[in-house]
């Protein structure tokens, strides 16, 4: 039988938005950390690299041209009845 064998189980404190919010405020929590909130447990998020990077920067500019052809599109078609997705 080895050492961790004998300890006892670890409890986790999970916490809610509100709690983890609280944290940032009042300073238990980084202005800069790179943390997130996973299923009640605050956790160290890994730093984003160049695989991550070249694909995340695409898909945000093509949701903005999206987004923007979308809202030109229904700012163009209100003065025909309404905007529809």
């Amino acid at each position: 039988m080895g050492v961790l064998d004998e300890l006892p189980l670890l409890t986790r404190h999970r916490i809610t938005v509100t709690d983890y919010h609280r944290m940032a405020e009042v300073g238990l929590l980084a202005p800069d950390a790179r943390v997130e909130l996973i299923e009640g447990e605050v956790v160290d998020m890994a730093p984003t690299g160049l695989r991550h990077a070249s694909v995340a920067n695409p898909l945000a500019r093509d949701s903005q041209v999206s987004f923007r052809y979308a809202i030109n599109s229904c700012l163009s078609n209100i003065y025909k009845g309404g905007c529809q997705f």
